[in-house]
């Protein structure tokens, strides 16, 4: 069997916190076969967890020669797409981890459903949290994760994945019941009004299945109040047209709808299929000023339009392009300013979202 062991230097090792060490110098060694290709695909694979991991600004930067290669990443591609490619491929190969090694990886790299901390620090002690062990039981266990994981990467993805059978119930192969497999959003378009109380919102999404058989898609939306919670009865959606929506009661709440929508027939694989939904919530005064999507899937567009009165606009209103929710609710203006035309309207377009981030409109009144 493989072993693996932290590589520390002596001279540094009674001059730091020894937990923070660790988790800044992690370097795993394998001695299993292939060990000197894996061992390196295993370091590159670690450089990425600092800071945001997968999404931090600078993590292009820290991609090296092996990954570049398997994720086809070259030196003149566009750095949206590079990272996108980046992710989504890492994505991939996590999903394919035992339960808990994958866990450990999704905090390494800040990947949902793990914190989301702009510090490795704060994830590793979350993860230990969760997994009921002390924060160097944690790294330990990324260090397996990531030594799978470069297993995993290094094996090219040559096979075709079977066709579901049309009639089965539930998407085949799905790890997690809030995102599931089977489709993406090829595009998102809200239109976020303010003109009447309480304030409502349509969404119409196109999707694209990646899977034979898709019958249903897993469906949430979520609203924030300041103050007191919501009743069960303010935060309403109509299915407009597009298929049948079907709340769930075990996994709702009064500030999160959750359920799923049957669609008119099962879809083929790369059909696209578009709905269109309407939601209703609070008044005005008692929402958080920000509306923002947060993908747990691939979306490559996302359209959002808000229509505010035209004597009652926002004193200040920012793009929020890609931002960890924990900062949202922190209320920096952060992104780049907006403003309202002369009926009171504004738009913002995002392409290619990140997933775990959050893109949409944030506003100061």
């Amino acid at each position: 069997m493989a072993g693996f062991e932290e590589i520390v230097p002596a001279d540094e090792q009674h001059d730091r916190d020894p937990l923070q060490l660790q988790v800044d110098r992690l370097e795993v060694r394998y001695d299993g076969p292939s060990g000197a290709e894996l061992e390196a695909l295993t370091k590159e694979l670690a450089r990425l967890r600092p800071g945001l991991g997968l999404y931090a600004p600078d993590v292009l930067s820290r991609v090296g020669p092996r990954l570049r290669a398997l994720c086809d990443i070259q030196a003149d591609s566009p750095p949206g797409w590079a990272r996108e490619r980046l992710v989504r491929r890492i994505i991939e190969r996590v999903k394919a981890l035992p339960p808990d090694l994958r866990l450990a990886v999704q905090s390494a790299f800040g990947l949902p459903p793990a914190l989301q901390s702009r510090f490795l620090r704060e994830r590793m002690e979350w993860l230990g949290n969760e997994i009921g062990r002390d924060p160097r039981t944690a790294i330990r266990r990324v260090e397996s994760g990531l030594a799978l994981l470069a297993e995993r990467m290094a094996v090219p993805d040559t096979s075709t994945p079977p066709a579901a059978d049309a009639a089965a119930p539930d998407l085949p192969g799905d790890d997690n019941q809030f995102a599931p497999e089977g489709w993406y959003v090829d595009k998102l378009t809200a239109v976020l009004s303010f003109q009447t109380d309480p304030v409502s919102l349509q969404e119409t999404r196109r999707i694209t299945a990646t899977r034979d058989g898709l019958d249903r898609l897993q469906v949430a939306w979520s609203v924030p109040p300041v103050g007191s919670v919501l009743e069960p009865s303010q935060l309403s959606v109509l299915m407009m047209y597009g298929g049948e929506l079907n709340r769930d009661e075990r996994t709702s709440s009064p500030t999160y709808w959750s359920g799923w929508i049957r669609l008119p027939r099962p879809l083929r694989r790369d059909e696209q299929h578009e709905y269109q939904v309407r939601v209703t919530s609070l008044d005005r005064a008692q929402l958080r000023p920000y509306y923002v999507l947060s993908p747990y899937r691939r979306c490559d567009e996302f359209e959002l339009r808000a229509k505010f009165p035209a004597g009652n606009t926002p004193a200040r209103i920012w793009r929020l392009d890609g931002v960890p929710y924990r900062l949202i609710d922190e209320h920096r203006e952060i992104g780049d300013p907006v403003e309202t035309d002369a009926v009171g309207e504004v738009a913002a377009r995002f392409h290619r979202l990140h997933q775990g981030l959050s893109y949409g409109l944030q506003w100061r009144d």
